[in-house]
């Protein structure tokens, strides 16, 4: 800037005089710290930004001083050494004299008003114009400023405060580096001798002493140890001369220097550490058409750089001889010799710290101008045969040629049809084609793709080729890249939206009830839209049923809606009848995509539910023995309408069957079944649950066995059943046909076993038929063996016997028989064993009486294992038959009902188990849970009580027998 020469002095002079007027109302040390520290000030800059806002406007913003040139009759006066005679108007209330007027000052003198200081920094209108009052009295612009004019804290020369040092008076120091620290750690204290120091600027000096001679420059991030300072020297910056703090610092580039306290700031990093790689090269890495000569390579050291090392040569490796170009010292530039045409150059510099630590840099690269390309010409262009929707890809042709071989890439854009060079064009990098004229000047064919983008808008285009040099080599067309030739086909492209392959969307489907008395109309709410083709058909759809069903739907109503929407839609129906409805909705659009809603939504049609539906099953009947699958029928009634018939078997999972009846086939498991079976009506009321209880006998139709099923196990034994068994045994026998067939003389075998009885088992039963001997043997908890059975043979009489252990006949009892073959019955229980022998297949034989033994010794919880023994006879080819059966019985069923029926005469007969002499009531409830109501009772004559029983018409009854007495 140019500047009359008076202003130099002129800005001493003011802003020494502002800085000695006391504010009104000044800012505190803090928040003029804060200021600068916002605006970008760091350490030793920070520390002096505060200090110099302190001597030059005791930090009143709105300090102001008038600068003014004394006259005398008029004519400006200078000093003998040509410095213009200046005083200073002071105020803090931001007035500014205006210029050039005349102003008498208070000792009478005059003057002319040539400039101002403004500000808590004093910032000079004349030195700074484009600074206006407005930013230099904010202080926060002020501050920004301050920034920029002092070159980011590193250049305070043009300040009064720092020329003359009044802003390093001890006091301001001490403030202004109290301030400072509170927001930048990085300050430096009074004393720093001994600190680990960085630069966080770069572009000042490193000099041999404080204000000497200077070393070498300061880069950023420069670390260092602090040997001795603060000390305040002046320093000559361009013009200026000002005082400033200097510190001495043994830097770990190597070089022991003074450096101003601007710079500096504390750092964390520790000695010795690696140079930084250099930066900012000249050519930029990349750059193209570069000229041979006429330029040179430059870069930007960095810190804690030592030395440095360049490399430059034709090969990224850079490891050829003569790559090595400088070796040693802190240059940053790097004269060129002349260059080779069209070619990729590549260099380096490797930044070396005072330790010898290399640290490589970046490669870097540039190509120079390639030659004169040959003139291409293309032909035989072809463009697409169709047309090509939006996002989809093309192929073009054509053939090249040249006088030579011609190296070239071939790009490709398209255009509205007859756009000019302005017109939106549309250009596919990725297909880019490399192609090479063929040497002998004939033409070669070439191909390349493009893809249409999928925003390209649909119409017709000019297909745009153009074949380019490359001029940096890397196979993509780019700035710097030569266009050689260039063709247009007029509308060659033709583009066009895809098909709308994308449904409706439904946004909200709601009814407006859940429940309405049939006949009123439901209202129906949807909002939908579409994002291609447009809105076309929405459909109302509508299924009966007390669940979600699968269909069939049928189409209830519908509209039309147009446009992408969203559109709200509102449809109606109307049931009249009562039943549970589910509504769905269908959406399509113009181009035939549908949707359908995600769940149907229901709504029941219903008059007032006022009580509970009820079911009863209608077949088989409760009690009875019956086959597996089992058909099973039962029905439904409600005051409204039954919705669905819930069933299942032995306690699993609730089957559905909808409609207000059940016509079901269920598998049922050997023995005993309970069947349960409810409705359900359309408001979710239940019935009560309708339980039946039938038998299986089981896939081998057994009517006994429902406790305990045996897998008998055959296996002979030599010689009858009052011999020892082998162990194992010696099988001498095989099965045929469900019987035992004898291979030899007293041949037998051992039919199956039960293991100990539950502990819930009251009694034991059993039952077998053989044709000549049969037994019962089992063994109790102390190893005594006892055996129950008919015994004939030679020499032997036909008796019941039963032994214990080695005792042949602890009791016995003849039993007329009139053949060989005997059926056995019998109940074990504790003390008591009860028996039956009959003859089948004889009319005339009546049965043996039946049997009581008293063994007070037997107790049933010691049976360990019982075994059913069949045997045949002493002669060749007798048999066994191997029907029989064991099971548990419960204390609530030890004597239940093993046969209900209706006679001709006698309407229904109950058989039990019983014990000859013992007393039994019978007892009938209409559900198995009870209650129970004796109808008669009744005495054993034997193994099995029997006797007439009434059943009144009506409900299902549930019969049962119970002994009454011990």
């Amino acid at each position: 800037m140019n500047f009359p020469r008076f202003l130099h002095f002129l800005t001493a002079v003011c802003l020494l005089v502002s800085a000695l007027a006391a504010p009104a109302a000044p800012l505190t040390a803090s928040q003029v710290a804060t200021l600068a520290y916002n605006a970008g000030f760091r350490g030793g800059s920070l520390v002096m930004a505060v200090a110099a806002a302190a001597a030059e406007s005791g930090f009143e913003p709105n300090a102001v001083c008038n600068n003014i040139h004394i006259t005398a009759g008029g004519v400006p006066q200078f000093t003998p050494q040509g410095k213009p005679v200046m005083a200073c108007l002071s105020n803090y209330t931001g007035t500014l004299l205006p210029l050039n007027s005349i102003q008498t000052l208070p000792d009478s003198r005059t003057g002319i008003v040539v400039s101002h200081c403004r500000g808590l920094w004093q910032i000079n209108d004349s030195m700074f114009p484009q600074i206006t009052n407005t930013v230099a009295f904010a202080p926060v612009s002020a501050a920004g400023c301050l920034w920029t004019v002092t070159r980011r804290g590193r250049d305070w020369g043009r300040w009064v405060s720092l020329r003359n040092g009044t802003a390093l008076q001890a006091a301001r120091l001490t403030q202004a580096r109290t301030a400072a620290a509170a927001l930048d750690p990085g300050v430096l204290p009074a004393s720093a001798t001994g600190l680990r120091v960085e630069s966080w600027l770069d572009g000042g000096y490193v000099r041999s002493t404080a204000g000497g001679t200077k070393l070498r420059f300061i880069r950023k991030q420069d670390t260092g140890t602090v040997l001795q300072g603060p000390v305040i020297a002046s320093v000559t910056e361009n013009t200026q001369t000002s005082q400033r703090l200097w510190y001495q610092v043994q830097w770990d580039h190597g070089t022991t220097g003074w450096v101003i306290e601007e710079y500096l700031r504390r750092s964390t990093a520790a000695a010795n550490p690696p140079a930084t790689a250099a930066s900012l090269p000249f050519p930029a890495t990349g750059t193209v058409r570069m000229p041979l000569t006429g330029f040179g390579l430059s870069w930007h050291i960095n810190a804690n750089t030592s030395s440095v090392r360049l490399y430059f040569g034709t090969t990224p490796a850079l490891t050829g001889a003569g790559d090595l170009k400088l070796t040693g010292g802190l240059q940053e530039s790097w004269a060129l010799p002349a260059l080779n045409l069209y070619t990729n150059y590549y260099w380096r510099v490797d930044s070396i710290s005072r330790t010898g630590a290399v640290t490589t840099g970046t490669l870097w690269t540039f190509r120079t101008i390639p030659p004169p390309y040959l003139k291409v010409t293309l032909s035989n262009l072809t463009g697409p045969a169709h047309a090509i929707v939006q996002g989809n890809t093309f192929q073009m042709s054509g053939r090249a040629s040249a006088p030579g071989a011609q190296a070239m890439l071939i790009g490709a854009s398209i255009v509205p049809a007859g756009g000019n060079s302005v017109a939106p064009r549309y250009d596919d990098a990725v297909h880019t084609a490399a192609f090479t004229t063929p040497a002998n000047g004939t033409a070669g064919s070439w191909t390349r793709q493009f893809t249409v983008g999928a925003l390209v808008p649909p119409g017709s285009y000019d297909l745009i080729i153009a074949t380019w040099q490359d001029v940096n080599g890397d196979g993509k067309i780019a700035y710097g890249d030569v266009r050689m030739t260039c063709s247009r086909l007029p509308g060659a492209v033709q583009v066009t939206t895809p098909p709308d392959l994308t449904p409706p969307v439904i946004h909200s489907f709601s009814l407006s009830a859940g429940t309405l008395p049939p006949g009123q109309q439901l209202t129906i709410s949807a909002r939908v839209s579409d994002t291609a083709g447009g809105l076309n058909r929405i459909t109302l759809l509508r299924a009966a049923g007390d669940s979600p069903p699968p269909g069939p739907w049928e189409e209830v109503t519908s509209t039309f809606s147009f446009g992408n929407g969203p559109s709200d839609v509102t449809l109606f129906d109307s049931a009249f009848l009562p039943q549970r409805y589910w509504y769905g909705l269908k959406v399509t659009d113009g181009a035939g995509n549908e949707r359908r809603e995600a769940a149907p939504l229901t709504c029941l049609f219903a008059y007032a539910d006022t009580r509970p539906p009820e079911f009863s099953w209608q077949s088989p009947q409760n009690g009875s023995t019956v086959s597996s699958p089992l058909q099973m029928n039962g029905f439904g009634s409600d005051d409204d309408a039954v919705g669905r018939i819930e069933y299942r078997v032995n306690g699993g999972a609730w089957e559905i069957v909808e409609g207000m009846g059940i016509n079901v086939m269920v598998d049922l498991t050997a023995g005993s079944n309970t069947i349960e079976g409810r409705a359900r009506d359309r408001s979710g009321k239940y019935s009560a649950v309708d339980t039946l209880m039938v038998y299986w006998p089981g896939p081998f139709n057994d009517p006994g066995v429902f406790d305990e099923t045996i897998t008998f196990n055959f296996f002979g034994i030599p010689f009858g059943w009052t011999q020892t068994l082998p162990d194992p045994p010696d099988f001498n026998s095989g099965v045929v046909n469900g019987r035992l067939q004898a291979s030899g003389n007293n041949a037998a075998a051992a039919m199956g076993k039960l293991k100990q009885p539950p502990a819930w088992a009251s009694a034991v039963e059993a039952g077998f038929t053989a044709e000549y001997h049969g037994a019962l043997h089992w063994t109790d908890a102390a190893g005594t063996t006892w055996v129950l059975g008919v015994r004939a043979g030679s020499g032997v009489p036909q008796q019941w016997e039963v032994t214990a252990g080695t005792t042949v006949s602890a009791q016995t009892q003849g039993v007329p028989r009139s053949s060989t073959s005997a059926r056995l019955f019998a109940v074990l229980k504790d003390g008591l064993i009860g028996v039956r022998v009959s003859e089948p297949g004889t009319f005339s034989a009546q049965p043996s009486p039946d049997l009581t033994f008293l063994l007070p010794a037997l107790r049933l919880s010691s049976l360990r294992e019982a075994t059913l023994i069949t045997e045949t006879g002493n002669t060749y080819f007798s048999s066994a038959v191997t029907g029989g059966l064991f099971r548990a019985l419960r204390p609530e069923n030890e004597f239940a009902v093993r046969m209900l029926k209706s006679t001709q005469f006698s309407g229904w007969e109950v058989e039990w188990t019983a014990f000859s002499g013992r007393q039994y009531s019978i007892e009938q409830a209409t559900s198995p849970s009870g209650p129970w109501q004796e109808t008669q009772t009744g005495y054993g004559s034997g193994l099995l009580g029997r006797t007439n029983l009434f059943i009144a018409p009506g409900p299902r009854a549930f019969v049962r027998v119970r002994q009454t007495d011990p």
